[in-house]
């Protein structure tokens, strides 16, 4: 049961944390390529947008898993 209970608390934290957060700060990204000779400039720009983003989408989730974690008694 306490393992259900902290799958579930984890599943719903990554989704609050994680995916929706990362798929938020992906829409704002612009996905039109303004002029061919910086098409590959812009492709990697975008790679690096959407890494950095989701790196601190990581991030918060992680911090959000400590402070749920029982262990430290954080809720």
């Amino acid at each position: 049961m306490h393992s259900s209970v902290t799958r579930d608390r984890l599943t719903n934290a990554y989704e609050d944390y994680c995916i929706e957060q990362f798929l938020a700060s992906h829409q704002k990204i612009p996905l039109s390529i303004a002029t061919q000779p910086y098409r590959s400039r812009i492709k990697l720009q975008r790679l690096v947008d959407i890494k950095r983003k989701y790196i601190t989408v990581l991030i918060s989730f992680i911090k959000r898993i400590l402070q749920c974690n029982p262990s430290t008694g954080n809720n």
